[in-house]
């Protein structure tokens, strides 16, 4: 990367309902591998293509984000699609941040099966020209760019995989079965009190 005073940033959206040890794994992978100053996690309010709604709502998912992050550097939780309401697009995000750090390198994280599903993305041809996308490889999805896309900038990474996942912690709390090894303790605290998934 160019010698400069510029700050390199993942963007890092997602419905984390809840955000568990994996995310926070990968991105510190990220981090190194991609040689990024920082990761934002941007939990959203809507996302388009979701077709059922988030079980937790924006505050308590955006509070265990925060927990989450709050004793690791270079990670952050931003409350930008929250406070933005209604569906989140990620051009919209990442015009508001690039106003708000107008030297800041941004590129959007992803995963190989969000690849796939680029082309459906609201102003993706917009977003493609603004940005860079960080793709995290994943078990039997393609690494190819989509066809509709060929000017998409694009780097790619094997990080570790976990076995874990948000739905798989909400139906541990359902089941009344530990979480601690899935979450961070933060996370699990604040599920506790606030009960959540229950």
């Amino acid at each position: 990367m160019p010698a400069d005073n510029s700050q390199y940033i993942g963007f890092y959206g997602g419905s984390f309902d809840p955000i568990h040890n994996g995310h926070l794994e990968l991105a510190k992978d990220l981090l190194e591998q991609a040689k990024l100053d920082r990761i934002l996690f941007s939990p959203a309010n809507q996302a388009p293509l979701r077709e059922h709604s988030y079980v937790c709502s924006p505050s308590d998912r955006f509070a265990m984000v925060s927990a989450a992050v709050a004793d690791t550097p270079g990670l952050e939780a931003t409350d930008l699609e929250i406070q933005a309401g209604g569906t989140n697009f990620t051009l919209d995000s990442l015009r508001t941040l690039k106003s708000n750090m107008p030297d800041a390198n941004f590129s959007v994280i992803i995963g190989a099966d969000q690849l796939e599903k680029l082309p459906r993305w609201q102003r993706i041809e917009d977003l493609v020209k603004e940005t860079e996308f960080i793709v995290l490889a994943r078990p039997g999805h393609p690494l190819s760019p989509p066809t509709e896309l060929p000017d998409l900038r694009m780097r790619s990474f094997n990080t570790r995989e976990f076995k874990v996942s948000s739905s798989e912690v909400r139906n541990r709390i359902r089941d009344h079965l530990p979480i601690q090894e899935l979450v961070p303790p933060p996370v699990a605290s604040i599920i506790t009190q606030r009960k959540l998934y229950r």
